[in-house]
């Protein structure tokens, strides 16, 4: 690399977006608890170590205590990428 060259990487956001939705889509009606969102989170390590996943990203299990709405689990996008 020259000297002042600063190295770019591009990535495709919505690209990024989608692919994570078609990836999550095999869990839909599964039962939400913390064995899938141990599943979820190897699956996305896995993807962001063969380099199809470019974006920096966390896994949150939500759980309501008062039980008025069902739990979810949350992938959430760095987006200062």
């Amino acid at each position: 690399m020259f000297k002042g060259m600063e190295h770019h990487i591009l990535i495709d956001r919505q690209g990024q977006q989608c692919f994570l939705n078609k990836l999550l889509m095999k869990y839909k009606g599964e039962k939400v608890d913390a064995a899938l969102k141990a599943k979820i989170t190897s699956e996305l390590a896995l993807e962001k170590h063969l380099g199809r996943l470019l974006i920096s990203y966390k896994v949150v299990l939500r759980m309501d205590p008062s039980e008025l709405f069902p739990p979810s689990i949350e992938v959430i996008l760095d987006t200062k990428v």
